[in-house]
């Protein structure tokens, strides 16, 4: 995309494909046993960002989770 940068390779797009879908399916899971996206956040982000050391954003998995959590079905 012009001016964002070296587009990169595809292990990068699959690398974040997978966290998305990773932070999705663990924060809807935990919206469905009624956890607001704050608890969702206290519980689960450390391990999150922990499991993708890679990940050049960890500041946007806040904004996955309340996401997520905001759409569990």
């Amino acid at each position: 995309m012009p001016g964002h940068g070296d587009p990169g390779t595809i292990d990068i797009a699959l690398n974040l494909a997978s966290q998305i879908d990773s932070v999705g399916r663990r924060a809807r899971g935990f919206a469905a046993t009624g956890k607001s996206a704050d608890e969702i956040l206290r519980e689960a982000k450390a391990e999150i960002v922990s499991a993708y050391p890679r990940w050049e954003h960890p500041d946007l998995i806040d904004w996955e989770i309340n996401y997520y959590a905001a759409q569990p079905g």
